[in-house]
């Protein structure tokens, strides 16, 4: 069932629609420009885990390889798509994909995500080893085993009480590695789900349309009919892919 909300000057009434799988789908029309933005918010922050690296690395893998979506196939699908941004985050209360596509585009990344959500496996060693390095360096970069980030891990510490979902160790190099496929595993089949998981779709398309590829609606959150219903408009080709991973099942 759908609600209309109070929308800004200029732009369409925003619609949410909660889908059967407990999915809620929000939806706001903006015609002015060719491309649309969206993203998928899943309660599965930092909190979620005894270890913040867990939700991160799950995040990273889950943009490597799926099930459909080859080695590095994410990164070069989006592109092709002539994504315009594409990006990944992990907070104390929630882990979000999001994209800006071409309007014509707007199945692709609907596509990918549902990949991930329902053909994701953290048991496979070698995408967790393969991942593992990625967010080592992520980590590195960030400073977050500078004095200062230190320094917020003590506030934090005295802040937060013992068995505070809040009140957890930094995501260091030795976490990194103790972060085990099981956990990551875990994480995402409990809370990277439909029910956990609002998507906001904001730009060039029609509500009808939108809800009508029927994202995330079948049977472990896969929603659209084929990898060539998702990317055929971009001129992607079927080479791109091997033919096994054309189409879903």
């Amino acid at each position: 069932m759908a609600d209309q909300k109070t929308a800004g000057a200029g732009v369409g009434a925003i619609s949410e629609t909660r889908l059967p799988n407990g999915l809620v789908v929000i939806v706001q029309e903006d015609h002015r420009v060719p491309s649309v933005s969206m993203a998928i918010r899943y309660d599965a922050g930092e909190r979620s885990s005894t270890s913040p690296c867990v939700v991160r690395l799950a995040e990273i893998a889950m943009q490597r390889r799926t099930r459909h979506v080859g080695e590095g196939q994410y990164e070069a699908l989006l592109k092709r798509a002539w994504a315009a941004t594409w990006s990944w985050q992990a907070i104390e209360d929630a882990a979000s994909f999001n994209a800006t596509v071409p309007s014509s585009q707007l199945a692709l990344p609907l596509w990918l995500w549902s990949d991930q959500m329902g053909f994701f496996d953290a048991t496979d060693e070698r995408l967790l080893a393969l991942s593992r390095p990625e967010l080592r360096e992520q980590v590195r970069a960030s400073g977050e085993m500078s004095t200062a980030v230190r320094a917020l891990d003590f506030a934090n510490d005295a802040l937060f009480p013992e068995g505070h979902p809040y009140r957890h160790a930094a995501c260091d190099p030795a976490a990194v590695d103790a972060a085990t496929g099981a956990a990551v595993q875990e994480l995402h089949d409990t809370r990277m789900t439909p029910d956990h998981a609002p998507l906001a779709i904001v730009g060039d398309v029609k509500t009808s349309e939108a809800l009508a590829l029927g994202i995330l609606e079948q049977e472990g959150g896969a929603a659209i009919a084929g990898l060539d219903a998702a990317v055929g408009n971009a001129g992607l080709g079927k080479a791109l892919l091997p033919p096994q991973q054309r189409v879903l099942a």
